[in-house]
Order: structure tokens, then sequence, then C-alpha cells
């Protein structure tokens, strides 16, 4: 018997009528926001939701290969709520570092540190009480000297230090002794919403963020010679850049073909940037979840633009950054362009996010908020891969604004459905671009015997440890999309995902304003689909049980004993060795989720059955086959 809903599901949601007079479970919290009209049934913000904000200016300087980098920082933290906030939420997320700080994996001794040591905190001029001690992890609260009402705002002047991983950590850190990933580097105020108020969850360097939609201006201080590519509009070109690299920096912003701004070699030889002892790169940007930065002075600089629009109108930059030694990146920014087309022009068709996007060689996959940190490979279809999938995820997490540390499946899931989409692209064949999804992102949930990746979906990735969280949001979720996908058509797929991504452009949707959202722009009630995929314990598992006759009509019989509705083909060979392919779409099972019946019309005798479900994924495939005996 395949598990309904896990225990931890039952205990942890309530049943509350939605869209289309359906049900679906719901958290007792997130049910208080619907009844407080802060989120609507039909999947859009609610009438009175509401969502705070912080305004950032960061100084930071940077001396490489010293790995000491030190900051200020002014926050002015604005209180859009209606609630009366007597505390504030304080994420140190680079204390995962620290001894004695929960990692999901642990920490090898060279990627220990002391964390982030601030020197002192004042909150509206008055000193706060704060102390470095051992036990303040990656979350914490601070008393404010005042409450924080309504429609007020407060600001925090903070003075830090930390010392950069030596060893490059899954997401930050050094990549070799003068080219560092600046990521999660400040001390940053915690999310307050309306379903769950302070977001005081550590990070164990598994599950990834929860942010706001901030304002920055960063100013980074680094030695001549080194580059700064990150977040936010370069405001500074000219006094950091020499003349023949500025020449080349802004011939890229008005050209298609690729310019190389630098080589490794002209930056070591002082032709890049000004020759001060310090430099000091400016960027700025409005109303974003996050800002990163490479700084490096070995790197090879390559940029071009785009004709295509961003949102604000603008034409899109696109620039990589990387070692002599990864030749497959000397074709990343054609990369980068292709994914970006593809994103404007089929899914979700919306104007990318921003009007910048840099893809630099790092040694993981993993997205910040215009950049990328892609590991290099052999195999520049496997780099365009990983490329791809982190590019996508500037729609989600960093267009609508998702809770990846509770609900990592709406990005990681589309990231990952994307990829398989753009990877059939590419390669223009099916089959060996579903192999390779399959591999990557299939293959350990189907070979697992033991069950445990069967728990639903919508299980808060919190819980979740090691191989759980990864099988969950990624090859599990995208498999739904696809499904889903085929289900609705590929255009109302695209309106769906297009209309929801512009209605939370920006704010905090969870996935049940996702799951409205479609049935509200589908006009469909799709709740028996998204209950059986991402509310139950259901798994991957179909088969064709008889094939039966009558006059001509073959009915053929199908078994979902897995549980999840899967969409697939039948291909038929008849007794003349004729053969077909019939595609079943996840409907066959919505009256039976077990039982499926599909009536096809022949004067020729069928000779054998076999049944292909999308991506191939099916825990037994031995039933999948049938000789009409």
């Amino acid at each position: 018997m395949r598990p309904i809903v896990t225990l931890f599901a039952l205990c942890c949601f309530h049943f509350f009528d939605i869209a289309l007079g359906q049900k679906l479970p719901m958290p007792k919290l997130l049910e208080d926001s619907y009844v407080k009209e802060q989120r609507s049934p039909d999947g859009k913000p609610g009438v009175k939701y509401w969502q705070n904000k912080g305004k950032y200016k960061i100084n930071i300087t940077v001396k490489p290969p010293s790995k000491k980098i030190e900051g200020y920082e002014t926050i002015t933290y604005y209180n859009n709520s209606p609630d009366v906030l007597e505390k504030i939420g304080l994420k140190l997320i680079l204390n995962v570092h620290k001894p004695g700080a929960p990692r999901a994996f642990g920490s090898e001794s060279e990627k220990l540190s002391k964390g982030i040591q601030i020197h002192n905190i004042s909150i509206d001029g008055k000193k706060a009480d704060w102390k470095n001690e051992e036990d303040v992890f990656t979350s914490t609260m601070i008393p404010l000297p005042r409450k924080l009402i309504p429609g007020d705002s407060v600001k925090l002047n903070i003075n830090w230090q930390y010392d950069i991983s030596p060893a490059i950590d899954s997401r930050e850190g050094s990549l070799n002794p003068t080219s560092f990933i600046l990521a999660y580097f400040y001390p940053k105020i915690a999310v307050y919403d309306d379903y769950q108020g302070w977001d005081q969850m550590q990070f164990v360097d598994l599950q990834e963020f929860y942010s706001d939609f901030n304002d920055y201006e960063v100013s980074i201080n680094v030695p001549k010679n080194f580059i700064v590519l990150g977040t936010g509009d370069f405001l500074n070109p000219s006094e950091n850049l020499s003349q023949q690299a500025l020449l080349k920096y802004n011939k890229s912003y008005n050209t298609e073909s690729v310019i190389n701004i630098a080589t490794a070699a002209e930056m070591k030889s002082g032709k890049i940037t000004r020759q001060k002892i310090l430099n000091t790169w400016r960027f700025s940007s409005q109303n974003i979840a996050d800002v990163a930065y490479l700084i490096t002075d070995r790197y090879n600089w390559d940029a071009s633009s785009m004709s295509l629009k961003a949102v604000n109108g603008k034409n899109i930059s696109v620039q990589s950054a990387y070692p002599n030694e990864a030749k497959d990146f000397k074709q990343m920014v054609g990369f980068t362009k292709n994914t970006i087309s593809w994103l404007h022009s089929y899914l979700p068709k919306l104007n990318f996010p921003f009007e910048k996007m840099t893809v630099f060689q790092g040694t993981y996959g993993m997205e910040y908020p215009m950049m990328a940190n892609v590991e290099t490979d052999e195999d520049p279809n496997f780099t365009r891969y990983v490329a791809e999938h982190e590019i996508a995820h500037m729609y989600l997490p960093f267009m609508a604004g998702i809770n990846e540390t509770r609900y990592g499946f709406m990005d990681e899931g589309w990231a990952t459905f994307a990829e398989t989409l753009l990877t059939r692209y590419d390669l223009q064949n099916k089959k060996a671009a579903d192999s390779m999804i399959y591999k990557y992102r299939i293959n350990k949930w189907m070979k697992a015997k033991n069950g445990l990746f069967n728990i639903p979906i919508i299980t808060p990735s919190d819980v979740l440890t090691g191989d759980l969280v990864r099988v969950n949001q990624y090859g599990k979720t995208a498999l739904g999309f696809l499904v889903l996908q085929d289900l609705l058509s590929p255009d109302v797929f695209a309106d769906c995902l297009q209309e929801f991504l512009l209605r939370w452009k920006g704010k905090h949707p969870t996935p049940w304003d996702m799951f409205n959202s479609f049935n509200d722009i589908s006009h469909q009630d799709l709740n028996w689909f998204w209950h059986r995929w991402f509310f139950t314990g259901n798994y991957a598992d179909i088969g064709v049980s008889k094939i039966e006759r009558s006059g001509n009509n073959n009915t053929i019989h199908l078994t979902n004993k897995g549980g999840m509705p899967l969409s697939g083909d039948l291909k038929i060979k008849y007794s003349d060795n004729t053969e077909e392919v019939i595609h079943f779409k996840a409907d066959l099972w919505k009256e039976d989720p077990d039982h499926g019946k599909i009536v096809k019309e022949s004067g020729i005798l069928i000779h054998s059955i076999s049944v292909i479900p999308e991506l191939s994924a099916d825990a037994n495939m031995e039933d999948n086959q049938l000789e009409n005996k």
C-alpha cells in the first residue's frame, strides 16, 4: 500500500476551502493569512498584502591574498506590517563556518573560521549590547531600543569583519589565492512575513535562502589589477578601468559580438585597471533579493549585449569570467544568450528580470541575483546544462521571492524543468536530452528500494536532510511540471507561469499561491493533480495489465501502482509488424487513480504493448511490456 500523507503533513496542515470549492491541506498560520485578506484564494496577493523592506549602504575592503574582509553598513528597515515589532531578526550566514555551527554535512577543518565578527551595532544612534558569542550562529534576534510601530522605520549601523574560507565552499569562498566569491558576506535583516513572523531558521548549508526585496548601494575597495563583477549597475567604470579596458567595456554594451575586455595576462600586467593603491567599485540595485560579487586578478573577462530588453527596458549585458584552463567557458557568453533568448521566447515568455547576467567559473552550480557560479567540465554540453539551470533561477526565486528554506521545490523544480526543456532544445534529440536528465535528476529516486524518497513534495525542506531534499526539490518536482505542462498544453502552462510570476513579482508567494494561480488562470480545477503530486507519498510506477478485444476495439488496461498521475506513450506493435505510438495525459488517472483505460480501434490485432512514462520515470519497468497472447 502506498502512503497517502505523512504523519508530518497530517500534523502540520489543515484543510481549507480554496479556489473552485476544492480542498488542499494548508498550514494553519497560512490559513489565517487568507482570512485576513493578505492572500487571495484566486492566487493573487490579497487586498491587505504587505511586505517589509530594507535599504542597504555597504562598504567593504578586500585585499587579496589576505583573507580578511572588512565591512561597514547602514540599514534602514521599514515596517510595512500591521504589527508592532519589539525585536529584529538578523542573518549572519557565514557563521555556518564557526566551530559548532549546525551543518548538514559537517565541515572540513580548512573551512572553519570565527564567522562574522561584529565590532559594534548601533540602532537609531544608540549602541546595542552585542557580544560575538560562540553559540550565535546564522540566525539571531536583537532587541530594539523602542517599539517599531507600523509605518515606521529603524536605522542600523554595523561594523564587521570575517575571514573568507581558504577552501571554496559550495556557494562562497576562495577559488584560488586571489579570486574570491563574496556571497552572504554582510549582516542582513531576516524576513518578517504575514504567515510565520520572523524567519529564524538556521542556515545549515543545505536548504537555501529567504530574502526580502531590498535596495542596495555597495562599494568594494580592492587593490589595483583586480576586477569586481556582480550584482547591480556598475556605476563608475571610468574611475576603475584603464582607457583600453573602458573602451572595450563600453563597446560590449553596443554589440552582439563577444568582446574580450581583459585577458588574464593583461590583468596581471596592469593593463586593465587604474593603478591606484585601492580602487573603489560601486554598484547599485533596487528591489532585489541579495547581492554577490566575484573578485579576481587572474580571470579572462568577456562581454556582449543582447537586443532583447530586460524588464526595465534596457538592453541586457551578458558577461563571463574564467581562467585560461576553463576552455568550455570561451563559449559561455553564447550559452547565456541562448538561454535568455529561450526563456524569453518559450517559457515563461517574459522579459529577463535583470539588465545584466554574469556567469563565472567556480566549483559549484549556484545562483545569485544577476550572477551564476558554474563549474568547468570537459564536456561543454554539461557546462551549458548547469548554466541554464542557474540562469533560470533569475525568475524564481529572484523575480518572485519564494521561501527557499521551506519550499525550495518551487524554484529548484522550476529550474530543473526549464533545464530539461532547454536541453531538448539544445540537443534537438529528445532521447539524448532525457537520458541526461534521467541520469542527473531522476536516477537516484527511481533506483531507491527503501521508499524513503516517497514523501510529499510539500514537506517543508527544512525538516529534510541530504538526498531527500534534492530528490523532492529537483527531479520529482520537475517531472510533475512536465506532466502538468502536457496536461494543460505548453501555451496554457506558459500563460499560467507568466501570470503567476507577474502577480508575485517582488513579493513572497507560497506554494498555495502558485497552485491557486494555476487553477485561476487555466480556468480548471487542478487540485486533484496538486494533491496527488505534491501532498501524498505517491511515486512513479505505471504498467500495462491486459488487452481486451471487442469487435475492432482494443481496450488497453493500464495500472498505476505508484499513484502519481503520469503522462506517457504507448508503443503498440500490431500482428502485421506495423507500429504506432499513442500519447496519454495525466487526466487518464483523474477519476480512478489506480487504473486507466485506452480504447484503440483497429482491424488488426495488437501483438504487444510497451508503456513509456515521461522521462522514463518508473520504479518497476518489468510490468511496462505486455505481449497479447
